[in-house]
């Protein structure tokens, strides 16, 4: 069975990063997944020849202000590098906290969070890099639509990283696209979607992989479910529904759980909490309208 001993969180990156001053160069021999390492040569030489085009900010996607965020890709393997858990930043990254965590949970963190990355496939917090601006969107010349590019290499590093633990999805849809779990991996997915403002979706998915890492138990995952919970439930305890059922607040065709926490709040992680067997996730502040969605295998919608 599938424990949280072993889970596997995977983030998305952020768009704007924080730049060292000092520290060593790139190596790209000592990132974690060795496998990409031949991938990620290719797409660092193609991003450094791509940022010196004069079309530059329309090949990447961002705006032509961005002049020094641009300028610092012609230097990724000669730039200062840090720890991937410093270098990103914004909405998720501040939610998630990383320097408050106390040891122990510092190095749950360390284990279980794998970052998805445009120009690395995947990183683990304590791989050094450097700051870099690319976006899996991007179709980048000489390599094609990044996310295609490491669709292959990144799926096989992703289920061998997962193992026989549960798979908590916290991945925006450009990142989610890089890998998909299928077969038996799939029956341990739980995909964290939060409808509404990307600034309020962000801070709750950093709250989620927060909660985990501040766990160290590893309680086992309660196998699959179908049903919903009713979106205007009162109870702080709501009820199990039949997909479809009377209350229930999406027409439900496939074996997916899609809890609104709506009149929830604050609940959204004892929810969780039962989709994945754990008792005693700390509670976020979620705001109302989040929703935590379990899908085992595809969304059949």
């Amino acid at each position: 069975m599938p424990t949280l001993a072993g889970v596997l969180i995977l983030l998305p990156p952020s768009e704007g990063k924080t730049q060292r001053r000092r520290g060593r160069s790139l190596d790209l021999a000592r990132l974690s997944f060795p496998a990409l390492t031949e991938v990620r040569a290719e797409v660092i030489d193609a991003v450094a020849a791509a940022s010196l085009r004069a079309d530059t900010a329309e090949v990447l996607g961002v705006s032509p202000n961005l002049a020094d965020e641009i300028a610092r890709n012609t230097r990724l393997r000669s730039a200062p590098t840090a720890p991937a858990g410093e270098v990103y930043s914004g909405v998720l990254f501040d939610a998630f906290d990383l320097a408050s965590l106390d040891t122990s949970a510092r190095r749950r963190a360390t284990r279980r969070i794998v970052v998805q990355s445009a120009l690395f496939g995947a990183v683990r917090l304590t791989d050094r890099i450097p700051a870099y601006r690319l976006s899996m969107a991007v179709d980048l010349p000489g390599i094609g639509p990044l996310a295609a590019a490491w669709r292959g290499p990144v799926s096989d590093e992703m289920e061998a990283a997962a193992g026989g633990g549960v798979i908590v999805d916290c991945r925006s849809s450009t990142y989610a696209a890089v890998f998909t779990p299928t077969g038996p991996l799939a029956d341990r997915w739980v995909r964290i979607h939060v409808p509404g403002a990307t600034h309020g979706a962000k801070r709750t998915r950093g709250l989620v992989a927060r909660a985990l890492c501040l766990v160290g138990e590893a309680p086992r995952t309660r196998g699959r479910w179908r049903g919903c919970w009713p979106t205007r439930s009162t109870s702080t305890s709501p009820r199990r529904l039949a997909p479809g059922g009377r209350g229930c607040s999406r027409r439900c065709t496939g074996p997916e759980v899609l809890l609104d926490v709506t009149a929830l709040g604050e609940r959204v992680f004892p929810v969780l909490a039962l989709l994945i067997g754990v008792d005693n996730l700390p509670s976020c502040g979620a705001a109302p309208g989040d929703q935590v969605r379990r899908v085992p295998g595809e969304d059949r919608r």
